[in-house]
Protein backbone atom coordinates (compact mmCIF):
# COMPACT_ATOMS: atom_id res chain seq x y z
CA UNK A 1 0.00 0.00 0.00
CA UNK A 2 1.25 3.50 -0.91
CA UNK A 3 2.02 5.88 1.77
CA UNK A 4 -0.19 8.93 2.39
CA UNK A 5 0.96 12.34 1.41
CA UNK A 6 -1.15 14.37 2.71
CA UNK A 7 -4.05 14.23 5.44
CA UNK A 8 -7.02 16.12 6.48
CA UNK A 9 -7.00 17.52 9.58
CA UNK A 10 -10.36 19.47 11.04
CA UNK A 11 -10.68 21.15 7.74
CA UNK A 12 -7.08 21.47 6.97
CA UNK A 13 -4.20 19.59 4.52
CA UNK A 14 -1.18 18.27 6.20
CA UNK A 15 1.62 17.10 3.93
CA UNK A 16 3.39 14.08 5.14
CA UNK A 17 7.16 13.68 4.96
CA UNK A 18 8.38 10.53 4.91
CA UNK A 19 11.93 10.72 5.70
CA UNK A 20 13.62 11.07 9.65
CA UNK A 21 12.31 13.96 11.94
CA UNK A 22 14.94 16.46 12.57
CA UNK A 23 14.00 16.48 16.61
CA UNK A 24 16.39 13.45 17.87
CA UNK A 25 15.10 9.95 17.98
CA UNK A 26 11.61 10.98 16.82
CA UNK A 27 9.98 8.49 15.24
CA UNK A 28 7.29 10.74 13.65
CA UNK A 29 6.49 14.91 14.19
CA UNK A 30 3.76 17.06 14.27
CA UNK A 31 4.53 20.95 13.31
CA UNK A 32 0.71 21.91 12.88
CA UNK A 33 1.69 25.75 12.74
CA UNK A 34 3.33 24.34 9.68
CA UNK A 35 0.64 21.79 9.03
CA UNK A 36 3.24 18.83 8.00
CA UNK A 37 3.92 15.32 9.68
CA UNK A 38 6.67 13.99 9.44
CA UNK A 39 7.28 10.35 9.86
CA UNK A 40 10.47 7.92 10.13
CA UNK A 41 10.45 5.83 6.62
CA UNK A 42 13.37 3.37 8.06
CA UNK A 43 11.50 1.98 10.82
CA UNK A 44 9.20 -1.12 10.92
CA UNK A 45 5.79 -0.56 9.15
CA UNK A 46 3.69 -0.81 12.52
CA UNK A 47 6.25 1.67 13.86
CA UNK A 48 5.07 4.27 10.68
CA UNK A 49 1.31 3.57 11.17
CA UNK A 50 1.20 3.86 14.95
CA UNK A 51 3.74 7.39 14.17
CA UNK A 52 1.38 8.48 11.92
CA UNK A 53 -1.83 7.86 13.92
CA UNK A 54 0.46 9.76 17.08
CA UNK A 55 0.88 12.86 15.24
CA UNK A 56 -2.71 12.97 13.37
CA UNK A 57 -3.88 13.07 17.10
CA UNK A 58 -1.51 15.73 17.97
CA UNK A 59 -2.55 18.21 14.81
CA UNK A 60 -6.17 17.28 16.57
CA UNK A 61 -5.09 18.19 19.95
CA UNK A 62 -3.35 21.39 18.51
CA UNK A 63 -6.69 22.36 16.22
CA UNK A 64 -9.22 21.57 19.21
CA UNK A 65 -7.25 22.99 22.19
CA UNK A 66 -7.43 19.06 23.74
CA UNK A 67 -4.24 19.82 25.96
CA UNK A 68 -3.56 15.91 25.78
CA UNK A 69 -0.07 15.76 25.96
CA UNK A 70 2.49 13.16 24.89
CA UNK A 71 1.40 10.85 27.88
CA UNK A 72 -2.21 10.63 26.47
CA UNK A 73 -1.33 10.81 22.27
CA UNK A 74 0.99 7.76 23.17
CA UNK A 75 -1.74 5.92 24.57
CA UNK A 76 -4.32 6.83 22.25
CA UNK A 77 -2.79 6.16 19.10
CA UNK A 78 -1.17 2.65 19.67
CA UNK A 79 -4.63 1.41 21.41
CA UNK A 80 -6.72 2.91 18.78
CA UNK A 81 -4.31 1.97 15.78
CA UNK A 82 -4.46 -1.75 18.01
CA UNK A 83 -8.54 -1.80 18.19
CA UNK A 84 -8.72 -0.98 14.83
CA UNK A 85 -6.55 -3.34 13.36
CA UNK A 86 -7.71 -5.77 15.61
CA UNK A 87 -11.15 -5.56 14.33
CA UNK A 88 -11.29 -4.87 10.61
CA UNK A 89 -14.67 -5.13 10.34
CA UNK A 90 -15.09 -1.89 13.11
CA UNK A 91 -12.91 -0.27 11.17
CA UNK A 92 -14.72 -0.66 8.15
CA UNK A 93 -18.51 0.59 9.95
CA UNK A 94 -16.61 3.64 11.28
CA UNK A 95 -15.13 4.34 7.86
CA UNK A 96 -18.22 3.07 6.00
CA UNK A 97 -19.95 6.18 3.56
CA UNK A 98 -23.95 6.72 5.09
CA UNK A 99 -26.13 4.81 2.88
CA UNK A 100 -28.46 7.59 1.69
CA UNK A 101 -32.19 6.97 3.12
CA UNK A 102 -35.44 5.87 1.79
CA UNK A 103 -37.64 8.72 0.05
CA UNK A 104 -40.59 7.44 2.02
CA UNK A 105 -38.48 8.10 5.04
CA UNK A 106 -40.41 10.45 7.30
Amino acid sequence: MARPTEVRVIGKTYTVQWQRPHTGDADGLCEAHAQTITVNPEVHQEIQQDALLHEILHALDYHLGLRAGERRVHGFATGLLQVLKDNPHVARFILAKQKEPPNDVA
